[in-house]
């Protein structure tokens, strides 16, 4: 009964470090990916609206996600991701343009290949800032 029951054992500890060896099973670590746009002024043809990306992505092993901007503007700039029904990921992330290189969560726990699409829009809702472009990093 002993050497069954230690048979077992070593059969699973042996299964396990087979799986950690080959890397079946263990998930991909997010990566940073460079992000940028442009942010329309709220009085121009562009706009109000959120600007929503068409350009697909897809998470990287399970956790947050995460963006950090360097480049803003005056207005702000709220972002937000959202998967192919249209529906946002966890939180919208707001900056001032004071802002810069500050990480912001998006959302703490997504799964691992997710099909997102990231989408902006200026903060300010005030004509006198004009269209613009910015620049940073988001983690998925």
């Amino acid at each position: 009964m002993h050497i069954t029951r230690n048979l077992k054992a070593l059969g699973a500890s042996a299964l396990a470090a087979a799986f950690l060896v080959t890397g079946v099973g263990t998930a991909q670590a997010a990566s940073n990916h460079a992000i940028s746009g442009t942010v329309y002024s709220p009085c121009s043809s562009a706009g109000w609206a959120w600007y929503n990306s068409s350009t697909a992505r897809y998470k990287e092993g399970t956790g947050a996600m995460k963006v950090i901007f360097s480049d803003l503007n005056k207005g702000g700039l709220n972002f937000k991701s959202r998967d192919a029904s249209n529906l946002t990921i966890g939180n919208v992330v707001s900056f001032a343009y004071s802002e810069t290189d500050i990480w912001r969560t998006q959302a703490s726990s997504v799964a691992n290949g997710r099909k997102f699409y990231n989408s902006f829009k200026q903060v300010s809702s005030a004509c006198n800032q004009k269209d613009y472009n910015f620049s940073g990093t988001q983690s998925y």
